[in-house]
């Protein structure tokens, strides 16, 4: 994701997902609380996998 964001010919409709998904990411706010068993670190996992 590094390399698609800093790279001068990737587009910014690609730019724009790698910041909004490691934001995400990185958040203290998720949208499945962490403390629920398996899903709670799954919503961030499928995120990072899909945009990679």
């Amino acid at each position: 994701m590094w390399f698609a964001y800093r790279g001068t010919s990737t587009p910014l409709l690609v730019k724009l997902p790698c910041v909004l998904v490691v934001v995400y990411a990185l958040s203290p706010i998720n949208l499945i609380p962490d403390f629920i068993p398996d899903l709670g670190f799954a919503d961030d996992a499928l995120l990072l996998q899909g945009l990679i």
